[in-house]
């Protein structure tokens, strides 16, 4: 193997670490913070007449995870363009190939504009996308009025 080619495979190599890494350190974050969100509800009534500090709180559930997302979609963005630069030139294993190939179809845009307007690039998977945020709220908000009932 040439020099150029191992340095390629090693740069393609520290990329998909750094995100896999991340990823992993993502998802467990992301359960750990669910558990804080459930304990929200209970907060908010024990605190009602603190605005500041329930600002604080939804302040602290919402910044760093939104952070922390951000970054894994710049890490993903970062896996994307190496895999496609050097795709052609390493050899990339199967089962990392099967795992970008699923990032790229995860990763498309929602929207698009054309001439200055607004237009959605795949309706059906935005509405399905909608239906499923709808629900989770609906269950945030069905679980909160009962847990305020009593």
């Amino acid at each position: 193997m040439s020099k150029d080619k191992q340095s390629q495979e090693d740069i393609f190599d520290n990329v998909y670490k750094e995100y896999k890494e991340y990823e992993t350190f993502y998802k467990a974050a992301a359960k750990e913070n669910e558990e804080k969100r459930k304990d929200f509800e209970q907060f908010v009534l024990k605190n009602a007449d603190n605005q500041e500090k329930i600002m604080e709180e939804i302040f602290n559930l919402n910044e760093s995870p939104i952070q922390q997302q951000n970054d894994l979609i710049n890490l993903q963005k970062k896996l994307l363009y190496t895999y496609e630069a050097l795709e052609q030139v390493i050899e990339v294993p199967v089962e990392i190939a099967k795992q970008i190939k699923e990032i790229q179809k995860n990763t498309k845009n929602t929207y698009t504009v054309q001439k200055g307007e607004l237009h959605e690039v795949d309706p059906e998977h935005n509405k399905k996308v909608r239906e499923m945020t709808r629900e989770r709220y609906k269950k945030t908000v069905d679980e909160f009025l009962e847990n305020s009932k009593g």
